[in-house]
């Protein structure tokens, strides 16, 4: 191996964690400015334990997301250290995304910290290197690949990923302690360490359940030192007195009652800890995961679910090797499964066990240690995640490669290291031959750890928001259902112009599986923006008829309803319109009764109410559609279930119009002018208002502002024609009248043409009268009437 300069070999060997630790700052920094994307709305701010809205306590009942565990539809995923996490964070500095993704950063840090301390651990106590620039070198490699490895970035770079980091800084403490306890000869020592051990490792697994693995890993550290009793591999080549040398060592270390005791406790502890938790309840019962979810585990064929796991089981160990290609969601249909054993992928997935089988072997019998470690720090973690036992609710996932991760960058440069040496030995090279061959290899490892430092930045800024994240996964799994429809939402909702784009994704997402509920309510949104109401109908209804509680899409279907309806009543068709009214009522009342949350679905009932004239009550649902909405930005909800506050203030009025209480309905046209000084329907309606209340000129300065906005409304010209008319200027509410019956062309308001022939005759009586009697009929009105051209203020979706 070549020489590194005195210098930096004497800060590498004093300081071998500066360089890793630093590296792995600066390479996920850029994520600070992430926002709050995908998971992290369910985990943060739409979960009350993280809000600290419900008690402390209330957090220990309930999952990850925020629903209470023993519900059936409950994930089961307890994770009560990262929610309180979250929770300080909240307390401490609200819901800005930036300390979050700082804390994570750090957190991060911390542990390639402490995973620098394991490496050169294993590498010191287990490899039969001797040359220490060797060692060294084999050190600085570990730490390097697993502060840079792209595989990472997911858990730094997204906030549910604090579960996955809590729970490896705990997994490594665990590890890092229960080693200590081992180099000390105090009692009292090796207790304390052995109590915080298993401390550690119990905080490690209610930071997320794979934590739970990290106890195994000590009882693997236990037969690799069996295996190793002086902390080199026996030198014998056969299994089974490798074997038999094992059981005896085992034997003898677990004769030592402390031990022994700490033994089963770390076995029941978890055991425990699963039985209580995954099962609060006696009614309580898994989550049983869709075909979206994990289609592998719905297969009927048992060798199908075999063939699949076992391609899936590679493609994690690829995604180590080769993190190219990487996405937030691996759902249907990303990866096909293997339905014949004919599937060519048989044979990659063969090759992949003979060779894990193989290092296993070798590991075992007459390699170093190091292969064990890293087998074990890969392969144990991994177990929850790999459906064997039971399946999960993800068939890949790169947030579960953050813990195996470790062991793969503690085995890979050695597996290379010692592979170069078989080859340099086979080959018989030369001295300079080597010296080059190993300039050459620094040169390659410069180049990928360039190109994984990029990868990582580049992975990481694709967090920043969900445009940026789906569109990239879109490149990766471009026939994911999740992917085709999440990316469609964002379209939709960053700029209603995307409604085309958005409609095709999501038309190639219900091609692929018509009963996709979450695809058909947000084709309905589509098909609602592009201003086709009944096909919106029809994608709303049939996404109700697969599942019924659907609170949200009944709001929506209501509203949708709703503009239909006023749809019908501009082209007087009223009869009909009032059965859409009906039906609005209906969905309006069906979704509140499901418990939804949303301001649009109150609004519309308060809106429907005063089409139906149901009274005074529909003053209370205004008002809470106002209350949620400023709840909704208080705790920075989601901006697209927002509703236009002006709007809500407006149907309150009309209401309150119907019922007399005209003070009141002015005060609400003043607030929704505060919200909205611009909004039309407000000030045609507030014109109108004032216009019945007899004041005119107050009516004619909102007019003039509304007309300044929208100078060809026929409902506004009209009304303007009305005010002139009852101030007795005849001639000009006339051409009023007769501009607003040439904007609606084919559609005259029977209003409008009535209105028009009364102050024709006004003029004609006035042109036969004598001037005196004309000076007086000035505001003489003959049963005419304004046009309503306000409505209840329809939201967009």
């Amino acid at each position: 191996m070549p020489k590194l300069p005195p210098p930096l070999s004497q800060i590498l060997q004093s300081y071998p964690s500066l360089l890793p630790t630093l590296l792995t700052f600066l390479v996920h920094l850029p994520t600070i400015n992430n926002g709050i994307v995908w998971d992290d709305r369910a985990a943060l701010t739409l979960n009350p334990d993280s809000l600290a809205t419900r008690s402390f306590m209330d957090l220990f009942k309930h999952d990850f997301w925020g629903q209470d565990i023993t519900h059936d539809d409950s994930h089961k995923s307890y994770r009560p250290i990262a929610i309180i996490s979250l929770r300080l964070n909240v307390m401490t500095t609200g819901l800005n995304p930036v300390p979050i993704h700082l804390l994570n950063i750090i957190i991060h840090t911390v542990i390639m910290y402490l995973f620098t301390i394991l490496a050169s651990h294993v590498i010191n106590t287990y490899s039969s290197y001797t040359k220490p620039s060797t060692k060294l070198y084999l050190i600085l490699a570990i730490n390097i690949l697993f502060s840079i490895h792209p595989i990472h970035t997911e858990p730094v770079s997204c906030i549910v990923g604090r579960s996955d980091l809590l729970s490896g800084l705990f997994y490594l403490s665990t590890i890092l302690l229960y080693i200590k306890s081992h180099s000390t000869l105090s009692t009292l020592k090796k207790c304390a360490l052995l109590t915080c051990s298993i401390l550690t490792g119990f905080l490690s697994t209610m930071s997320k359940e794979t934590g739970i693995t990290c106890f195994g890993i000590l009882v693997s550290i236990e037969i690799i030192k069996a295996l190793t009793p002086k902390g080199k591999m026996s030198s014998k080549s056969s299994l089974p007195l490798d074997l038999k040398s094992c059981a005896w060592n085992l034997f003898r270390h677990f004769k030592i009652p402390s031990v022994a005791l700490t033994s089963v406790i770390m076995l029941a502890a978890p055991l425990l800890i699963l039985k209580v938790h995954l099962a609060l309840h006696q009614n309580a019962s898994l989550y049983k995961w869709s075909i979206l979810e994990n289609d592998i585990s719905l297969l009927s064929n048992r060798s199908h679910r075999i063939m699949s796991y076992g391609y899936v089981h590679f493609l994690y160990f690829f995604k180590l090797i080769f993190p190219k290609n990487l996405c937030y969601d691996y759902g249907w249909k990303c990866i096909n499964s293997v339905l014949s054993i004919l599937d060519y992928r048989n044979v990659i997935t063969l090759t992949f066990y003979f060779l894990v089988t193989k290092l296993a072997y070798e590991g075992a019998t007459n390699k170093n240690g190091v292969y064990l470690y890293a087998g074990a720090l890969t392969v144990v973690p991994f177990l929850p995640a790999s459906n064997v036992f039971f399946p999960v609710g993800t068939i890949l996932g790169e947030r579960l490669l953050y813990l195996p991760s470790m062991g793969f960058c503690l085995g890979f440069p050695v597996i290379l290291f010692d592979f170069g040496c078989y080859v340099v030995s086979s080959l018989q090279l030369k001295k300079s031959s080597i010296k080059a061959l190993s300039s050459l290899i620094l040169g390659a490892a410069a180049v990928i750890a360039t190109l994984c430092i990029y990868k990582s930045v580049f992975r990481g800024l694709e967090w920043k928001d969900e445009l940026t994240l789906f569109q990239s996964a879109l490149t990766v799994c471009p026939s994911s259902l999740k992917v085709l429809n999440n990316l469609a939402t964002v379209l939709i909702n960053i700029d209603k112009e995307n409604a085309p784009k958005a409609k095709v994704h999501l038309d190639k997402a219900i091609s692929m599986y018509p009963d996709y509920p979450s695809a058909l309510f947000n084709l309905g949104l589509v098909h609602y923006v592009l201003q086709e109401e009944e096909l919106a109908v029809e994608r709303f209804d049939a996404s109700l008829a697969i599942i019924h509680y659907q609170p949200k899409t009944r709001a929506y279907l209501a509203q949708c309803l709703l503009t239909i309806a006023y749809k019908l009543q501009k082209n007087n068709q009223w009869d009909l319109a009032q059965e859409y009214l009906g039906k609005v009522l209906y969905q309006s009342d069906a979704s509140i009764k499901q418990g939804c949350d949303l301001p649009l679905v109150f609004h519309v009932r308060c809106a429907v109410g005063h089409e139906l004239k149901l009274g005074a009550e529909s003053l209370d649902y205004c008002d809470m559609a106002i209350h949620l909405n400023e709840q909704n930005k208080a705790n920075g909800g989601d901006p697209n279930e927002r509703i236009l506050i002006e709007n809500t203030h407006n149907a309150a009025a009309l209401v309150l119009r119907a019922l007399s209480r005209f003070d009141e309905a002015a005060e609400r046209y003043r607030l929704g002018l505060i919200a909205n000084p611009e909004c039309f329907e407000l000030l045609v309606n507030a014109g109108g208002l004032y216009g019945d209340l007899g004041y005119h000129d107050e009516a004619m300065t909102y007019y003039g502002r509304a007309l300044q906005m929208s100078p060809d409304s026929p409902e506004l010209i009209t009304n303007i024609g009305w005010l002139l008319e009852l101030k007795g200027h005849l001639q000009p509410a006339r051409q009023h009248y007769i501009k607003a019956l040439e904007l609606l062309g084919d559609y005259p308001h029977p209003q409008i043409v009535n209105n028009l022939k009364n102050v024709e005759v006004r003029i004609e009586q006035q042109m036969n009268m004598p001037i005196d009697e004309v000076e007086g009929a000035g505001a003489a009105a003959v049963g005419g009437g304004g046009y309503a051209g306000g409505n209840n203020g329809n939201d967009e979706l």
